[in-house]
C-alpha cells in the first residue's frame, strides 16, 4: 500500500511549497460563521463623558447609614461574615449536573444548585427566583480567597405569572472542589434613622449583575447601581414572610440573612430603574451586567447593556473607575463619595448581550451565538446554547465557546486564570468556569507528505473522522497538545481539536488502518500519543502505531494508524498559529 519513496518525497516537496503560503503567521481569520457583526470598537470620548453614575450623598448615602447603625443598636439584628452563610449548609450543590455546551479545550468544570433551585420558576404561578449576577471571592481580594475559602456568590430575582423583578436576593456558597453548601441572603433596605430604625425588603429589582470589592457588593440594576457592605450583614431572629422587625425579632421573607443596601447611584435620577434598555440617543449606558476588572493601575467595574434579540447590535462595554480606599466608584471631584464618570467604552457587536468580563487583554462576551453556529438555524430560541466571544479592543470579536443556554454574568478570576459564568435556563441552570486561554498554543499538523493539515471537519460528535484538508486557518484544523504520561511515566499528549474539543484517537483498535476518529476525552490510552520531535511522528500509545495517511494526498481522505515504517505520510509538522 506505500508508493515509491522518491516519488512520494518528491511530490510531498512540490505541494508543500503551493501550501506554505496558508500557513505563514498572521492575523487570525474567522471561519465557519464565528464572527460578530463588527469589531468592538472604543467610542469617544465625547460619547463616554456622558456615560455618568450620580449620588446625592445624603439622600442615597448618609441616611442609610444612621437607619443601619439604629438597627443594630436595637439588637434585633445580628452581624455575621459572608462565610457564616455560606457554611451554614442551608442548602448544599452538585457537582455539574446538565449539558452546558462548553468546549472541552478549554477545562470546564462548574456545579448546579440543589434540585429545589435548580427547578425554582419566577414565571410559575407560585412564584420562584430566577439567576443572574455572579461574583466571588476571586473579585473580592486579590489573593482569591475570602477567610481562606473560595466562595462564589449569585444574585437572582423573584417573580410569579403576574409579576417579574418583585424581590432580590444574594446566594452565598462556599466550595471545597468536592462539597458545595451554600445560604441565601434577602436584600433589604433600611427605613427611619437612628432612633426609630427598620428595614423592608428592596422591590423592582431585576439583579442584573453583581460585583464583590472589598467589603462592597454593587448589585446592577439596569438604571441604578445598589451598594451594599458586608459589614452588615445580618442574622435575623426568626423565619417569617414578614420583612422588618416586630416587637424586636427581625424576619426577611423567610430568609435566615439579610443584607442591607447602603448607598445608590442613579443613571438618570428620577426615572424608573427599570425603564432601561434605554435607546442610545438618550446618551446614557444602562447597566444590564457587571464585572470587576483590576489588570490596570485603577480597578474599574465594567458594564454591559442588554437589548432584545430583534433589536440592533447596539449594545455599549463600559468601564467606571473604582477607588480602593472606599471601594466605592470614583467620584470626579475627589471627595470619597460623589458622582463619577465612565473612563472608557466600547460598542459590543453582538445580539443579546447578557455578561461582559475582561482579563485585561481580551475581553468576554456572553451574548446570542451567530447565526447557523455549529448547526443552530435559530439561536434566538431560549433553549439554543449561548456563546462566549473573545476579542481584543478593535478586533472582530469571535467565538470562544458555546455556553449554557441563556448565560448571563461573567466573572474573570485573576488568580486562577478561569473565566466564570452563570446561565438562567429554567430547569437547566448551572455555575461554570474554564480556562478561556487554554488553546493559545494549539498548533497546526501538517503532513509531510499531502502537505495537508489533520482537522474536523467542522464535526462535533463522537466518532467523527479525522481527516486531512487544505490548511485554511480554521480551528477545526488545530490542535492542543494536552501532557500526560503513560504507565511508564515517559511523556505523552492528548491531542485535542480546538472546535470540537474532542481527543484525537484510534477506537482501541490495534490493527492496521485503523481509521482514526475524535472522541471525548477521558483518559484513555487509545487517546495517548508519543510525540518524537526528530522524525516528526505521531504513535499511538495504545495500540504503538504511528498517524498516517495511507499514501493519498487528497483532501478530505480519514487518516489511519500504521506500523510505523518511517515514511513521509506518517511525518506531521507542528505548525504555530
Amino acid at each position: 500500500m506505500k508508493a515509491n519513496k522518491p516519488f512520494r518525497y518528491l511530490l510531498s516537496t512540490l505541494v508543500a511549497l503551493v501550501t506554505l503560503a496558508f500557513l505563514v503567521p498572521g492575523p487570525a481569520t474567522a471561519a465557519g460563521g464565528d464572527a460578530a457583526d463588527g469589531p468592538l470598537k472604543p467610542l469617544s470620548q465625547d460619547v463616554v463623558s456622558n456615560f455618568r453614575l450620580l449620588i446625592d450623598r445624603k439622600a442615597d448615602y448618609d441616611a442609610n447609614g444612621a437607619a443601619i447603625r439604629g438597627m443594630e443598636k436595637s439588637g434585633a439584628v445580628t452581624k455575621v461574615a459572608p462565610v457564616d452563610v455560606a457554611l451554614s449548609r442551608q442548602h448544599t450543590g452538585r457537582p455539574l449536573c446538565h449539558s452546558t455546551g462548553l468546549n472541552g479545550t478549554f477545562q470546564y468544570n462548574g456545579f448546579c444548585w440543589d434540585e429545589e433551585d435548580s427547578t425554582t420558576n419566577s414565571y410559575s404561578d407560585k412564584g420562584g427566583w430566577r439567576p443572574q449576577g455572579l461574583t466571588a471571592s476571586h473579585d473580592a481580594q486579590p489573593g482569591g480567597t475570602v477567610d481562606g475559602r473560595h466562595l462564589y456568590l449569585a444574585s437572582w430575582l423573584y417573580g410569579d405569572s403576574k409579576a417579574q423583578n418583585q424581590f432580590g436576593r444574594v446566594s452565598i456558597l462556599d466550595s471545597t472542589g468536592s462539597e458545595r453548601t451554600y445560604g441565601h441572603v434577602l436584600l433589604v433596605k433600611p427605613t427611619g434613622d437612628e432612633s426609630h430604625a427598620d428595614f423592608e425588603a428592596v422591590t423592582n429589582v431585576h439583579t442584573d449583575g453583581m460585583v464583590w470589592y472589598g467589603n462592597k457588593l454593587f448589585v446592577a440594576n439596569g438604571g441604578e447601581l445598589q451598594v451594599y457592605d458586608f459589614q452588615h450583614l445580618w442574622k435575623m431572629k426568626t423565619s417569617a414572610e414578614r420583612v422588618g422587625t416586630k416587637d424586636g425579632v427581625s424576619s426577611a421573607r423567610w430568609h435566615n440573612w439579610a443584607l442591607p443596601m447602603v448607598g445608590r447611584y442613579s443613571i438618570e435620577p428620577g426615572k424608573d430603574p427599570r425603564y432601561c434598555p434605554a435607546d442610545p440617543s438618550t446618551k446614557r449606558s444602562c447597566l444590564g451586567s457587571l464585572s470587576l476588572d483590576r489588570s490596570g493601575p485603577v480597578d474599574h467595574l465594567v458594564s454591559g447593556e442588554y437589548y432584545g434579540p430583534k433589536s440592533n447590535p447596539v449594545a455599549r462595554v463600559v468601564r467606571w473607575p473604582l477607588n480602593p480606599s472606599t471601594a466605592l466608584p470614583r467620584a470626579d471631584n475627589g471627595d470619597t463619595i460623589g458622582s463619577s464618570t465612565a473612563t472608557g467604552a466600547f460598542h459590543a457587536p453582538v445580539r443579546q448581550l447578557q455578561g461582559v468580563a475582561t482579563d485585561g487583554t481580551y475581553y468576554y462576551l456572553s451574548a446570542q451565538c451567530p447565526d447557523g453556529y455549529m448547526g443552530d438555524a435559530d439561536p434566538t430560541d431560549r433553549h439554543s446554547y449561548s456563546c462566549i466571544y473573545q476579542a481584543k479592543p478593535g478586533e472582530v470579536p469571535t467565538v470562544l465557546t458555546r455556553s449554557p443556554s441563556l448565560t448571563q454574568n461573567l466573572s474573570y478570576a485573576p488568580s486562577s486564570g478561569r473565566l466564570w459564568g452563570i446561565n438562567e435556563d429554567i430547569g437547566n441552570n448551572v455555575v461554570f468556569s474554564l480556562k478561556p486561554r487554554a488553546a493559545d498554543h494549539s498548533v497546526y499538523l501538517r503532513n509531510s507528505y499531502s502537505a495537508l493539515c489533520a482537522g474536523g471537519g467542522n464535526k462535533t460528535g463522537n466518532g467523527a473522522p479525522v481527516i486531512q484538508w487544505g490548511c485554511t486557518n480554521a480551528r477545526d484544523e488545530r490542535w492542543v497538545f494536552e501532557k500526560t504520561e503513560d504507565s511508564d511515566g515517559k511523556t505523552a499528549y492528548f491531542l485535542r481539536n480546538e472546535y470540537s474539543g474532542k481527543c484525537m484517537g484510534v477506537g482501541s483498535t490495534l490493527d492496521n488502518s485503523a481509521k482514526v476518529i475524535q472522541y471525548t476525552c477521558n483518559g484513555a490510552v487509545d487517546e495517548k500519543w508519543w510525540y518524537d520531535t526528530g522524525g516528526k511522528t505521531l504513535r499511538n500509545v495504545y495500540s504503538g502505531k504511528c498517524l498516517a495517511l495511507g499514501a493519498t494526498a487528497t483532501k478530505g481522505t480519514q487518516l489511519i494508524q500504521y506500523t510505523c515504517n518511517g515514511a513521509s505520510d506518517e511525518s506531521w509538522q507542528q505548525v504555530p498559529r
